[in-house]
């Protein structure tokens, strides 16, 4: 179970069953300062520029939009940058070409389009 799912876990028990902050703790094996932490990133400005550049280009992955943002000059470094970029679920599916060697209209069974010269009928 993650950190996550512990805390919200730890709030619902809470919040339902009336027990203590620390009593819930203790039940999920959460320490306590890991149910009040509250992490500091700011990521608007790292946002907002991809953002920005997934508008113009909407083709370029993550390495292309790093490295104009690199080009940029901002200090982020990938690790930053990709955590952000899974956040906002820009991750493309990679698109495979596929080439089909079996069938009845495959080039290794239509033995004419091999040849020189030879007739392209399917």
């Amino acid at each position: 179970m993650g950190l996550r799912q512990q805390k919200q876990l730890t709030q619902e028990i809470v919040l339902d069953h009336g027990l203590s902050v620390t009593g819930a703790c203790k039940l999920t094996g959460m320490c306590g300062s890991q149910y009040y932490y509250v992490s500091k990133k700011d990521d608007s400005a790292v946002i907002s520029a991809l953002e920005d550049l997934s508008a113009k280009h909407p083709v370029y992955g993550f390495r292309k939009l790093y490295a104009y943002l690199r080009r940029a000059g901002k200090p982020w470094n990938h690790k930053k940058v990709y955590r952000v970029y899974k956040l906002l679920n820009m991750n493309k599916k990679r698109v495979a070409n596929v080439v089909y060697l079996l069938g009845r209209n495959s080039l290794w069974n239509n033995r004419s389009a091999l040849i020189k010269n030879g007739a392209w009928t399917l």
